[in-house]
C-alpha cells in the first residue's frame, strides 16, 4: 500500500503548481477536496476558453493540454500528474543607457516670450496647476515660478516641458 499525503495537502501542492492564470482565480477559495479543486479548475479553464474571462498570462505548453491527469465518469480523480513549469524567462541584466541630450532650435527670443507669443494665438495652452508636492523635494525652487506649468518650483525659462511642447 502506497502512503498518499493528507487530502489537504494534496490540495495545496496541486494549488502551488498551478498556472498564474488558474491559481490567480482559485486562491483564497476554501476547497474541501481534491474533487472540488479539480471542477473548479476545469471550469476556470473552460471559461477563459469561451472568453468569459480575459487569459491574462497565457502559457505556451498550455494549448490544449490538462494540468491534472483524468476524471472516470463517477467523477473521481483517478490520477494527478506533476507537470514541469518552465522556468521564468529573465532578459540579461542591461544597465541604464542615458539618452542623448535634445537638441532644440534656437528661438529668436526668450522662452517665456514665445511662450506668452503662443498664447496669444491659441498655439500653447497653459497646464492645469497642481497642488505643490510634499514632502517639497530639494530641486523645487519655491522662489520661481512657471507661466507655463503655473506653479512654483521652476522658472519659465528653465522649463523643458515648455521646450518640449514648442
Amino acid at each position: 500500500m502506497i502512503d498518499r499525503p493528507k487530502e489537504q495537502d494534496q490540495i495545496d501542492m496541486v494549488l502551488w503548481d498551478l498556472q498564474p492564470r488558474f491559481s490567480q482565480r482559485l486562491v483564497g477559495i476554501p476547497f474541501q477536496d481534491l474533487k472540488s479543486l479539480v471542477h473548479a479548475t476545469f471550469s476556470v479553464e473552460e471559461a477563459i476558453a469561451r472568453g468569459l474571462w480575459i487569459d491574462i498570462d497565457p502559457s505556451p505548453d498550455s494549448k490544449g493540454k490538462k494540468l491534472f491527469g483524468f476524471c472516470s465518469r463517477t467523477g473521481e480523480v483517478d490520477t494527478i500528474s506533476y507537470q514541469h513549469q518552465r522556468p521564468a524567462y529573465h532578459s540579461p541584466y542591461r544597465p541604464y543607457a542615458q539618452r542623448p541630450t535634445r537638441q532644440f532650435t534656437p528661438l529668436s527670443m526668450t522662452l517665456t516670450k514665445a511662450f506668452e507669443k503662443f498664447k496669444d494665438i491659441g498655439v500653447i495652452v497653459p497646464l492645469v496647476p497642481r497642488p505643490l508636492p510634499h514632502p517639497i523635494p530639494p530641486h523645487f525652487l519655491l522662489h520661481e515660478h512657471c507661466l507655463y506649468h503655473q506653479i512654483q518650483g521652476h522658472d519659465t525659462e528653465r522649463c523643458a516641458t515648455l521646450y518640449h511642447a514648442i
